[in-house]
């Protein structure tokens, strides 16, 4: 009768550990999908308030390279040279 009671209580006491097992593992889950959540929902706002629309005007920042007045240069000089031959 003893070994019956040892044996249903350690059959109940590895439920028990099976079921809390199972019970942690879901709390493990149910906090790692909350912290993806939260990553997901602030990485969202960074991004929004990251696009910053503009425009550059290229004709402008062509015109104040240094190689652009280099090349302009360069070119009159060879357009004078065709010219007199």
């Amino acid at each position: 009768m003893k070994n019956r009671k040892s044996s249903t209580s350690k059959i109940i006491l590895n439920q028990i550990i099976y079921k809390q097992k199972q019970i942690n593992k879901m709390k493990r889950i149910i906090r790692k999908v909350a912290l993806a959540m939260v990553f997901a929902l602030c990485g969202g706002v960074f991004v929004a308030n990251a696009q910053k629309l503009g425009y550059v005007d290229l004709q402008e920042v062509m015109v104040a390279m240094p190689e652009y007045k280099k090349a302009n240069t360069d070119m009159e000089k060879y357009q004078k040279q065709l010219d007199e031959d």
